[in-house]
């Protein structure tokens, strides 16, 4: 059982995004500026609806709100289904270059459009719907006999006890209700992160073996489980301090006056009229502030990418910067 180096994963996994950025800038910018561009198409037309509705009435209550809110629900839902559906295509589709580049070597050196979506990109989806759905299940088999217990098998009726949340707040805490539903919640988080971590490496397992069999990811993070915790815990902790100063920076310059002046705005204007404001005011800026998010997104994909990759690499004996066989 070969134990996985935890600073040294860190490290070669934090030198890979920053010593090989513009490499994954290269592989990752079409895919990724096609994804921007739609979820910012998708927020902007919900957030013309939501403020509609709020203007569509004198005194909005938050009741007449939300119904005028549903009423586009299936629109929304339909875009959101087809946004994640997207997501999940690009995420593969740069996840599997960037796990080659580390694995392989394969950098593509002359590809500036690149979105190849092939039987790799494939496999690594339906890893990615499995992995969901083992969630999902997981959590069923906790909850669902937890909710028949506490219900007496009348699932109507417990349900309908949420309806007036959190007015009977007091009411379910004094019958232990709402305290065993939490921590059979725990719980069955408990186990799925004991699956996912024993997972952990199946992604460039995929890439590396061209298969989806989770076996080889299962059998090489035996007796490791506390070693990856603590990989992401301390990625956790520089990725907070990266975030921090991005945000200080920010704030020092302009951000609070922005701030100050959208709290102004919101005293003095109508939803509609700060809605058109804020527009005006970001539209010299959305150039840079494309680029900005571009880059932090394509940083944090190699970076999560590269953990595993390397942890991968480490558990199967491979030196961290040697291509493995193909």
């Amino acid at each position: 059982m070969t134990k996985l180096p935890v600073f040294g994963t860190f490290g070669n996994a934090f030198g890979f995004a920053f010593t090989n950025f513009f490499t994954c800038f290269r592989l990752a910018w079409l895919p990724f500026s096609l994804l921007i561009i739609a979820s910012q198409a998708v927020a902007w037309y919900v957030t013309d609806k939501m403020v509609s509705a709020v203007v569509t009435d004198p005194e909005p209550t938050p009741h007449i709100v939300f119904q005028q809110i549903f009423q586009h629900m299936d629109r929304f839902a339909l875009l959101q289904g087809t946004l994640m559906i997207l997501q999940a295509i690009v995420i593969a589709a740069v996840a599997v270059s960037i796990h080659r580049v580390i694995l392989f070597g394969d950098r593509r050196p002359n590809s500036y459009l690149n979105f190849a979506f092939g039987k790799t990109e494939i496999l690594y989806l339906l890893m990615t719907a499995i992995m969901l759905l083992l969630v999902m299940t997981l959590m069923a088999v906790i909850l669902t006999p937890t909710i028949y217990a506490l219900a007496n098998g009348d699932f109507t009726s417990f349900f309908s006890q949420f309806e007036k949340f959190p007015q009977n707040m007091p009411n379910l805490m004094a019958s232990g209700t709402f305290g065993v539903l939490m921590f059979a919640y725990l719980a069955g988080w408990i186990i799925v992160v004991f699956f996912m971590l024993r997972l952990a490496v199946w992604p460039p397992s995929v890439v590396a073996t061209g298969r989806l069999s989770p076996s080889e990811a299962w059998n090489l993070t035996q007796g490791n489980a506390w070693r990856i915790i603590g990989l992401f815990v301390l990625t956790g902790i520089a990725i907070d301090f990266i975030l921090l100063s991005i945000f200080g920076v920010g704030m020092a310059n302009g951000g609070f006056e922005m701030l100050q002046h959208m709290k102004t705005m919101r005293q003095t204007h109508n939803p509609l009229e700060m809605r058109e404001a804020i527009r005006d005011g970001l539209q010299s800026y959305l150039p840079l502030i494309f680029v900005l998010y571009l880059c932090v997104a394509i940083f944090f994909t190699s970076l999560g990418v590269a953990l595993v990759t390397y942890a991968y690499k480490a558990l199967k004996g491979y030196h961290a910067v040697d291509p493995i066989p193909s």
